[in-house]
């Protein structure tokens, strides 16, 4: 279960794989792989079970992309470190900016989880700038098993939330908007 990502160009109108990626420290169980996403030529890859920051907390790798390569430019965790988070459980990459979902982080309360953005520095590290939990604490509301981001804003979806619907959670999305 370290798990992997596969990489495919489109050449000659046909998709074509051309790079296979591991996790760096190849670590059992830490399902490389699980969320992915790109934006031009960055690319962002979870491992939601890599104890590399703490016991199972999840990481994020960052790559960019090239003509016919792909380079390594960091590796993130949570801050605070939340072990058995599921830290990667979704990523959506913006231009210099990453949304990091860990949908059972549990600062608050139990599995309400939580979502991260990350900035990239001239350095080309990425630095953590904001950590956002629901409006409302509740447990298991899984914030953070989606995030969108685009932009100004940035959209993170929780599945458990739970406002007074008949029959249990009905699910929420909201929408944070950067201001200037």
């Amino acid at each position: 279960d370290s798990g992997r990502a596969y990489m495919y160009r489109k050449i000659g109108g046909a998709w074509t794989l051309t790079d296979t990626l591991l996790e760096l420290s190849q670590s059992q169980n830490s399902r490389f792989g699980h969320s992915v996403d790109v934006d031009a030529t960055r690319l962002g890859i979870s491992a939601i079970r890599s104890s590399f920051f703490g016991l199972s907390s999840g990481a994020v790798y960052f790559y960019r992309v090239g003509a016919g390569s792909v380079i390594f430019e960091d590796r993130v965790g949570p801050t605070p470190v939340s072990s058995g988070s599921f830290f990667g459980t979704s990523v959506s990459v913006s231009g210099t900016k990453c949304a990091v979902g860990a949908v059972y982080d549990d600062s608050i309360a139990n599995d309400e989880g939580s979502a991260y953005v990350f900035e990239r520095q001239p350095n080309s590290t990425w630095n953590q700038y904001a950590k956002g939990v629901p409006p409302v604490s509740q447990s298991n509301a899984f914030f953070g098993v989606s995030v969108g981001l685009d932009g100004q804003f940035l959209v993170v979806g929780a599945e458990g939330v739970n406002f007074g619907a008949s029959g249990g959670p009905s699910g929420s999305a909201f929408v944070f908007r950067e201001l200037a």
